[in-house]
């Protein structure tokens, strides 16, 4: 007849392999989730930070352009305004500190009567910076990248 620990140390032995095979899977489980969250979290810094960009582009032309006697479009203007602050606000909700204050020197920028365009420019600028700096892309990067759009493009 077998002793009590020659019957054990095979018992454990399995049930430590089960344990630890169960530890490691739920920690790349774990890695992973958090990995795909913070996936999900750039695509949408990235698409916020683009729309504002769009955005502002869009409402600096339209103030920009406008002749002084002219009269503006205020549909396409309150349009724009609300799509601005929409676009702000997601930043608000999902920027760094860094492009949230920039976001916010944007939209001083903007509001100012009248428009200077060369001190938007600055600001946006300063945005851009951020924001790349934001989701990890390096000026570096963004030059390749323009580069081989510009090659694409017919």
């Amino acid at each position: 007849m077998a002793k009590w620990w020659e019957l054990a140390i095979p018992a454990a032995s399995a049930l430590g392999g089960v344990l630890v095979t169960s530890a490691v899977g739920l920690l790349v489980s774990l890695g992973q989730r958090r990995h795909e969250q913070k996936m999900r979290l750039l695509d949408e810094k990235r698409a916020a930070y683009t729309r504002f960009t769009a955005v502002m582009y869009d409402y600096v032309k339209e103030e920009g352009t406008a002749a002084p006697d002219a009269e503006p479009n205020a549909a396409r203007r309150d349009q724009l305004l609300t799509e601005l602050r929409d676009s702000f606000s997601f930043i608000e909700l999902l920027g760094s500190k860094e492009v949230r204050a920039a976001a916010d020197n944007v939209m001083n920028a903007l509001f100012r009567d009248p428009i200077d365009i060369s001190a938007v420019g600055a600001v946006r600028r300063a945005f851009t910076d951020a924001a790349r700096q934001d989701i990890g892309v390096t000026s570096r990067l963004a030059q390749a990248m323009a580069t081989y759009a510009c090659l694409l493009s017919p």
